[in-house]
């Protein structure tokens, strides 16, 4: 690799970590930059624009909110509709963003997309000075897919949006949008062109009567889902043995040289600039330390099977991701007031409580055996997943040979008297109470704690929840900065 390109790679890693910072201050937003990022950079290649600005527009998607770092966390941390006041702050964030990115000369190209970002293709005053075609094409291009993605995400005042429901909405706001690029867009996300009204209520029914006998055949063993990660070895040694030795780690991994390797990366990466290079596991362990190590170790096994394919479900898994490792960190800072738990059990926990959506959305497509849905019919089979994962979920865990009590929790939700009798169940319950209150998720029903709490004999109170928030999100960006040297490779421009 030339020298250009490692210089590429090490601005990548700056700047997904510089992200990292920026949504640990809008939980709920986790994940944004990066999906607004990769689905420009897609759409701009469908177009046929050369790499350089591909490779711009891809920058431009990752920095589009950094003007967000010089806002007042109170705006961040509401569930209601901002004031006019907050408002007219928030929305000024995009000038404070360009103010910033000015002072670097190499961030110009940038500053020329992210300027034009809020113009509408067709304006509709005379303030706006430049409209349609005159709009840098990459602007236009960020625009589509920075409001898909906010609109199909979860906001702290409204819900999120379904795919077939977000995209009416841009097709409602008539002129806002390029019709060219919305056209290379349903194209980039593999959707048929047909919108709302274009199947008959047949066709659906139809096709959801297939999706049903795709997941009962699933569930019934009859059909195939993916398998989790073959490292047995690891995987025994986390939860067998938190005392383990530096020595005995390093020889576990030594026997997977894909996790070797990447260990090795991340010891090397830019978050340790200035370090000289290790060339061995055991030098990667001393500097990472050991439990870092572990936490990433099982994060690199599991990775994988929250990847899709096509762009349209990409962001979904991409979501279900980030909310499993959200997850995770929430049910390590819990571990030690459920019980005899290993902190390195309770965080694989949380990081496979939903491991049956992709799974089973992998399987779907399978079976299905199709390149393009419509966008009613991407809506269904979210729908499908939402029903039926937890118990694909635990036949994918079980299949794995993972603990009974481990597989028995994954059917936590809506089960109180589980949730009673089952240390991890209690465990799931309160952390995702936990992950509620990080990512303001005030349309997720949340739980009666004290009620919980006093039924399960657990001695916690508010402040004890309270504290369990900041270390989850404390837990959480240290993990994603670790892994964002991961990403270097798959984001670069």
């Amino acid at each position: 690799m030339g020298s250009s390109d490692r210089h590429q790679r090490e601005i990548v890693s700056l700047l997904l970590k510089i992200v990292s910072v920026l949504e640990s201050k809008r939980p709920y937003a986790v994940g944004h930059s990066r999906r607004v990022a990769e689905m420009a950079r897609r759409i701009a290649e469908r177009m046929g624009l050369p790499p350089s600005e591909c490779g711009t527009i891809y920058l431009a998607g990752l920095l589009h909110d950094i003007g967000y770092l010089s806002m007042p966390d109170e705006i961040f941390q509401s569930n209601e509709p901002l004031a006019p006041q907050q408002r007219e702050i928030a929305d000024s964030q995009l000038q404070v963003g360009l103010q910033i990115l000015n002072t670097c000369l190499v961030m110009r190209p940038v500053c020329d997309l992210l300027r034009f970002l809020r113009h509408r293709y067709q304006a509709k005053d005379s303030e706006q000075d430049c409209q349609g075609e005159r709009i840098p094409l990459g602007s236009r291009i960020l625009q589509v897919a920075e409001v898909f993605d906010a609109l199909t995400s979860h906001r702290p005042h409204r819900r999120r949006y379904s795919i077939s429901e977000a995209l009416a909405e841009m097709d409602s706001d008539q002129g806002r949008f390029d019709p060219k690029v919305m056209k290379v867009f349903r194209d980039t996300m593999q959707l048929e062109v047909k919108t709302k009204g274009g199947r008959s209520d047949k066709e659906l029914d139809d096709f959801q009567d297939k999706l049903e006998r795709i997941c009962r055949g699933v569930m019934q063993g009859r059909l195939g889902v993916p398998t989790v990660a073959k490292a047995g070895p690891v995987i025994e040694q986390m939860l067998r043995n938190e005392q383990a030795s530096m020595k005995q780690i390093s020889e576990v991994i030594e026997l997977e040289p894909s996790l070797a390797l990447k260990i090795m990366a991340t010891a090397n990466s830019s978050l340790f600039y200035g370090m000289p290079q290790v060339n061995s596991v055991s030098d990667a362990l001393v500097r990472l330390g050991i439990n870092e190590t572990r936490d990433l170790l099982l994060a690199y096994m599991f990775r994988n099977l929250f990847k899709a394919r096509q762009m349209i479900f990409r962001n979904a898994t991409e979501n279900w991701w980030e909310h499993s490792l959200l997850t995770a960190a929430a049910c390590q800072s819990l571990a030690p007031t459920c019980g005899e738990m290993t902190g390195d059990y309770a965080y694989l926990l949380g990081l496979l409580h939903d491991v049956g959506k992709p799974c089973l959305l992998q399987a779907l497509l399978e079976e299905l055996d199709r390149r393009q849905f419509g966008e009613e019919c991407v809506d269904l089979i979210f729908a499908a997943i939402s029903r039926h994962h937890a118990r694909v979920g635990m036949l994918v865990l079980k299949k794995a040979n993972f603990p009974a009590s481990f597989v028995a929790a994954l059917g936590f939700k809506h089960n109180r008297e589980l949730v009673k009798k089952s240390r991890e169940a209690l465990l799931l319950t309160l952390a995702q109470e936990i992950v509620r209150q990080v990512r303001s998720e005030s349309e997720v029903e949340g739980v009666n704690l004290d009620e919980l709490l006093a039924e399960c004999q657990i001695d916690l109170n508010a402040n004890d929840i309270r504290r369990a928030v900041g270390a989850t999100i404390h837990r959480y960006q240290t993990l994603q900065g670790l892994l964002a040297s991961q990403y270097d490779g798959q984001s670069q421009p």
